[in-house]
């Protein structure tokens, strides 16, 4: 009886595992699309995951390890309540504004706007 039993169990394991691949290809097909909702551009939304990968990139995160960064970044983004991300995002914003790189320097942004020279 034990050996039946044994048996049984092995048969039902070896099942389970040899049918793993099958279940997890399900769930991949099944993966969120943002283009599936209609306020959200596909083009749009690859820009701004490509831009997050180039930031990450330039923190020294390898390319190997951008997706377990993304998966931990996720992980901690929906701990942090919605009052505080506004703040963080309003702070962003508000850097990028006042400081943040642009495609011109100062000195060239000033040259652009002081006028030509060469009228006088």
């Amino acid at each position: 009886m034990k050996k039946a039993r044994l048996l049984t169990g092995l048969l039902a394991l070896s099942l389970a595992l040899a049918t793993a691949p099958a279940v997890m290809a399900q769930e991949e097909e099944a993966a969120f699309d943002p283009s599936s909702i209609p306020e959200v551009n596909q083009d749009e939304a690859l820009i701004a995951y490509l831009a997050m990968e180039e930031e990450l990139l330039a923190a020294g995160v390898t390319e190997e390890d951008i997706g377990a960064a993304t998966d931990w970044l996720a992980g901690e983004a929906a701990n942090i309540p919605a009052a505080q991300r506004d703040e963080m995002l309003a702070a962003s914003m508000l850097a990028d504004r006042d400081g943040g790189d642009d495609e011109f320097g100062k000195a060239e942004e000033d040259e652009l706007i002081g006028g030509d020279d060469d009228e006088e």
